[in-house]
């Protein structure tokens, strides 16, 4: 009678733990305070810079939102979008008095899947991987090249909520790898691995969660 008694109460403390943790969480994250279960979230960056030297001015722009949703406690899985833009205007090696433009447009397409080491806290800490699908088309003058490829890299980063549906994202790309082949008879595919940071790896960003 004792085993059983013990058995029971040990089924039944298990079964309030468990609701009370369930609780915490639903408290935490109506709170504000980070991520849990079925959470939908939306994401991105954009930026835009400008630069002149020696006559050349250079454009860039970059825009990249993302779409996630948490099949679990801890873990998501989304898609993303990239498109980089960048144009240099310099003066023609033939007339001085004339302009080449040099303008490189890259469309990248993608998912990922995170891990949040602490899903529920106003600091959300978490670990990327994503792999994707790229296409580039460089214009200079009026020669026209394109370029596929493919991507994979892996990412730290964290959020931190401003408040229950917004949070401030900062990540930092630590190590990827691409291949690339230009479209043309008889070309050979290019191969980069990265590993490390540099300014260039960091990305900032604003997380929306519904």
């Amino acid at each position: 009678m004792k085993k059983i008694l013990i058995v029971a109460s040990i089924v039944l403390f298990g079964t309030i733990t468990v609701k009370a943790q369930e609780e915490s969480k639903t408290t935490a994250s109506s709170a504000g305070e980070g991520f849990t279960l079925a959470d939908i979230f939306v994401s991105g960056t954009i930026s835009f810079g400008t630069e002149k030297e020696n006559n050349i001015d250079s454009n860039s722009f970059n825009f990249s939102p993302q779409l996630g949703y948490f099949i679990d406690d801890y873990f998501a899985i989304g898609a993303r979008l990239g498109y980089v833009s960048s144009k240099t205007e310099a003066p023609s090696n033939i007339d001085p008095n004339a302009t080449v433009e040099d303008t490189t447009t890259t469309l990248n397409l993608g998912v990922f899947g995170r891990y949040y080491f602490t899903p529920i806290n106003k600091f959300s800490f978490f670990g990327e991987l994503a792999t994707g699908i790229l296409n580039s088309t460089r214009e200079v003058g009026q020669t026209n090249t394109k370029q596929n490829g493919f991507f994979v890299g892996a990412s730290p980063g964290i959020n931190y909520f401003l408040s229950h549906n917004f949070a401030i994202e900062a990540s930092v790309g630590l190590l990827g790898y691409e291949t690339s082949k230009f479209d043309t008879e008889n070309a050979e595919p290019k191969s980069t691995f990265d590993i490390g940071v540099n300014l260039s790896d960091i990305n900032l960003g604003v997380v929306y969660r519904f």
